[in-house]
């Protein structure tokens, strides 16, 4: 084997590693921007876990008023 066809070879075969180099980069970009809008999607149908649809208990909901207030309508007072 001579020096140029091996040398030919390898220039030939650097071009063609960064042809592909370049196209997975184009369609890494494109699944990047899938992925972000399959976020947003999940996001918007995804309803938050609380102690009704999931095996969190009722009382770490956050929803609730501390524990030993009670909050009086009638009359206004805060009892504790």
């Amino acid at each position: 084997m001579n020096i140029g066809y091996l040398y030919d070879k390898i220039e030939a075969l650097t071009k063609e590693l960064s042809s592909v180099k370049q196209e997975l980069k184009t369609e890494s970009k494109i699944v990047e921007r899938q992925n972000g809008r399959l976020k947003e999607q999940l996001a918007k149908h995804q309803t938050p876990r609380n102690g009704r649809n999931s095996s969190m208990p009722p009382s770490k909901d956050g929803d609730h008023p501390k524990p030993g207030w009670v909050l009086r309508e009638k009359t206004g007072w805060l009892i504790q």
